[in-house]
């Protein structure tokens, strides 16, 4: 908790909600008689309720299942008069309140896979009745992502909780102080700021509105380890059945060999291509790229096998016209290629 309560120490709305942690936590805390499970506020008057998420760290993007692995503090404020006590003056309560027998205001994460929860929630509570209640817990959320770009791709990382009371009932509030990133232990991303915000959405099962909170993360890839395992050793077996050109029309076992070699390179290339991603009906540009590449490799090695036919029908000077022409062409494709995928 220390850790968090800083984020809140300049608080926008402090003044407005006599919000001050610096205060202490040695309060006493409510009477179990002045608990209770009904809101604490009557019908037609909604509950404010604040919402926060600060990302302690985020341990790891996996792009295969589309999900990201965080841990995450989860803070919610709201005011309940009920549990009020002037006793406390300027200090809070460290209280541990039964959820089965107060009244607090439940979330459900729309997009959670997994969850595992090591901490105690920490729940405080200040003279007037405001409660403010923190959990720390493991989360491995589900996050679709757009891998067109891929390996030079930008993603939106979504948290969503939504209320389970109505828009008449409860009114969400973004805590904009809790919202930041405290560590990342992911090497392959940069992380940009988390942004909060409010929404409405209708549910036609229960006929109702109803509050959702989303917080949202922009990652960029770093796409030098791909460089390295993908984009340089490909370009380095392409260039290799360029050699299919500087070698003597006659000779073409070499030729063959060559070209069969690359292909068969490419080949186990793409397979390996295919464990690094989901399995998506559209092209990324590391699928482009591939193609490419193979269209490159298998135009050489049939021009192999059409200069060995040619060479048959004694027609080697046409195959030497030919090869000086690939000599040049090829490589000038190869650059198109890699100007398409990086740019």
């Amino acid at each position: 908790l220390t850790s968090v309560l800083p984020l809140f120490a300049q608080s926008t709305e402090e003044r407005e909600f006599g919000f001050n942690l610096r205060a202490g936590t040695s309060a006493p805390c409510p009477s179990p008689d002045q608990f209770s499970r009904e809101r604490p506020d009557p019908p037609g008057v909604v509950t404010r309720v604040g919402v926060g998420l600060t990302y302690a760290d985020v341990l790891e993007i996996e792009d295969t299942e589309q999900t990201f692995v965080a841990d995450v503090w989860i803070a919610l404020r709201w005011k309940d008069s009920r549990l009020a006590d002037p006793s406390r003056g300027d200090a809070y309560g460290d209280c541990q309140l039964p959820p089965e027998e107060v009244w607090t205001p439940r979330l459900q994460f729309r997009n959670m896979r997994d969850v595992r929860s090591d901490y105690p929630d920490i729940t405080l509570i200040d003279a007037q009745g405001f409660i403010y209640h923190f959990s720390r817990k493991l989360i491995t959320f589900y996050s679709p992502l757009d891998l067109r770009d891929f390996p030079f791709d930008r993603q939106i990382l979504t948290v969503t909780a939504d209320s389970i009371l109505t828009v008449n009932e409860i009114e969400l509030e973004v805590l904009d102080d809790f919202s930041a990133l405290q560590a990342q232990s992911v090497p392959s991303w940069n992380l940009g700021v988390p942004k909060a915000s409010i929404t409405e959405e209708f549910a036609r099962v229960r006929g109702a509105n109803f509050a959702s909170f989303t917080s949202q993360i922009e990652a960029e890839r770093r796409p030098g380890y791909y460089r390295r395992k993908l984009i340089i050793p490909i370009t380095l077996i392409v260039f290799m059945a360029w050699a299919i050109f500087w070698i003597k029309p006659s000779m073409t076992a070499p030729q063959m060999g060559v070209g069969t070699t690359a292909m068969l390179t490419l080949i186990a290339y793409q397979f390996a291509l295919g464990g690094f991603l989901p399995e998506i009906s559209y092209l990324t540009r590391a699928d482009t790229f591939m193609l490419l590449c193979l269209v490159l490799v298998f135009t050489a090695l049939m021009e192999a096998v059409a200069s060995a036919a040619l060479v048959n029908f004694g027609k080697e000077a046409y195959v030497l016209r030919m090869d000086k022409i690939f000599r040049v062409a090829y490589p000038v494709a190869l650059v198109l290629v890699l100007a398409v995928v990086m740019l």
